[in-house]
Formats: C-alpha cells, sequence, structure tokens
C-alpha cells in the first residue's frame, strides 16, 4: 500500500486542480479555490505520511498499525474532499460539468481500488464518503437522469468494495 500511495496522491493533486479550473471557468472561483486548498492540504498531509512510513525497516507491529490508522483517517478525509464535489460543483443547468466531475470521481475511486486494497479499511473509508454523498447531491437535483446516475453511484460503490474485498482477501 505504500509503495502505490505515492504515485496514487500524485495524481490525485493533477485531478485536483483540473476538477478546481472546471469549477472556476464555471463561475465558481472562491469554491474553486478553498476546494482546492483543502484538497492539496490533506494530499500533501498522505503524501509526508506516506513517505516517512519505511515499510522494510522491521518496524514492530503496533508502529505499523499506527501508521495504518493515520493513513486510514487521511483518506476518509480525502474521500470527504472528493464527495464534496457533487453539493460545490454538480448544477443539473450544466450537465457537460456534471459529467466531467462525475468521470473524474469515477477514475479516483476505481485507482483506489488497486492502490488502497492492501488496507480495506483504508479503501472503504475512501470510496463511502466520495461516492454516497455524491449519489446524494445528483439524487437531491430531482431530474430522472440524475437520478440513475446516483443509482449507478451506489451500485458502483458495492461493487468496488466487493472488489476491493477480493483484493485484500487474495493478498492476505
Amino acid at each position: 500500500m505504500r509503495r502505490n500511495a505515492v504515485p496514487s496522491i500524485l495524481a490525485n493533486v493533477v485531478l485536483s486542480a483540473l476538477v478546481a479550473a472546471v469549477a472556476w471557468v464555471h463561475g465558481l472561483e472562491t469554491e474553486a479555490v478553498g476546494w482546492f486548498v483543502v484538497a492539496t492540504l490533506v494530499n500533501l498531509a498522505r503524501l509526508v505520511l506516506s513517505l516517512v512510513f519505511k515499510p522494510n525497516a522491521g518496524l514492530p507491529i503496533d508502529r505499523v498499525q499506527a501508521w495504518q490508522r493515520r493513513y486510514a483517517l487521511l483518506a476518509g478525509l480525502s474521500g470527504c474532499v472528493w464527495g464534496s464535489i457533487g453539493f460545490l460543483f454538480i448544477f443539473p443547468d450544466e450537465p457537460n460539468a456534471a459529467m466531467f466531475f462525475i468521470v473524474i470521481v469515477a477514475g479516483i475511486t476505481a485507482g483506489a481500488v488497486s492502490s488502497s486494497s492492501p488496507h480495506f479499511p483504508s479503501l472503504a473509508l475512501f470510496l463511502v464518503p466520495v461516492l454516497l454523498p455524491l449519489a446524494a447531491a445528483l439524487a437531491s437535483r430531482q431530474e430522472a437522469l440524475f437520478y440513475v446516475i446516483a443509482a449507478t453511484l451506489v451500485m458502483y460503490l458495492l461493487m468496488i468494495l466487493f472488489t476491493g474485498k477480493n483484493i485484500n482477501l487474495t493478498l492476505r
């Protein structure tokens, strides 16, 4: 998991910048800057935590578990940041922007399956706060297309949690 963390975090930074840029272009300058700053701080914390952990250092199990707990907490915070997109940036009158944000979230969550499956709690703590709030935000728009996409996101969440759990069991 530690080996996969750095490339995953760097991808998060790049995609965060794209999300903020699209939100900015759609007139949400303040929200875009605030969201990007929070996303960058969380990603920076995840990066520092990942770089200071030395997986082959022969650490006692309690130190490894403490690192896993911190990593899972930061994964959950990152998930909350990504999940806020639905309430901050997705509007019915901007379906193209909405689809862009949904595709970004789908990519981020799919990538998380490979990078975080070694520690299933980290994966679940990332995926649930990304996808459930996004699905709820879409459903609250009360349009048929958004209802369908919200239901699809919930099904997608269940499927990738199942897949991540199977990968975790295989690795163990």
